[in-house]
């Protein structure tokens, strides 16, 4: 933009090298990610510490851009996003792992999508997820995928750091007690 200091900008337009294992010159540099620390702070260059736990996407965007407008000519574009918003999909599903999302929404269904759906063995009525309340607390809730009011829950949409265990049927934890051999018996 007309008017606009490439050198201020550079200052919060800070790269990091990103990489292959051999630091090969083809590497592409990446923005730096400002990472809100564990008690909701985010150290901002020329600005300092400012707080955003709690806040949505979009009013931290407006916190930021409100600390660093003063600094620019023209108004800055500031976008906030999730860089480590991850889940974890367990249990009876075709690839079990941890997922993440770019914009920090995921509900049930997309996660267990990503891992691939239920297996044949997966009890749809009773799905837990595991997650970790603002007490620090861990809580099991139980989710029955058939049940429509799911769609109104509060566990419909996941949480950070959430884990979905899909539990499998009593044939299956029955079986797996014992050995492929003794099964064929």
């Amino acid at each position: 933009n007309s008017g606009q200091d490439p050198k201020v900008a550079m200052a919060y337009n800070l790269t990091v090298s990103r990489g292959n294992s051999s630091n090969s010159l083809t590497s592409h540099p990446a923005l730096l990610d400002y990472i809100v620390d564990a008690k909701g702070f985010v150290d901002i260059p020329n600005v300092g510490e400012v707080y955003l736990a709690g806040l949505t996407i979009s009013q931290a965007e407006d916190v930021v851009l409100d600390k660093i407008k003063g600094a620019f000519a023209v108004p800055p574009v500031v976008v906030v996003r999730f860089v480590d918003y991850k889940i974890s999909v367990l249990g009876e599903v075709k690839s079990p792992g941890t997922y993440t999302s770019q914009d920090g929404k995921i509900n049930i269904f997309q996660a267990l999508s990503q891992a691939g759906d239920l297996t044949v063995h997966g009890q749809r009525e009773n799905i837990k997820i595991i997650r970790e309340e603002k007490s620090g607390e861990k809580k099991v809730y139980e989710v029955d995928l058939n049940d429509a009011s799911l769609l109104t829950s509060p566990l419909y949409y996941l949480q950070q750091n959430d884990v979905v265990y899909v539990t499998p049927n009593k044939r299956k934890a029955k079986g797996s007690d014992i050995g492929s051999a003794t099964s064929l018996w």
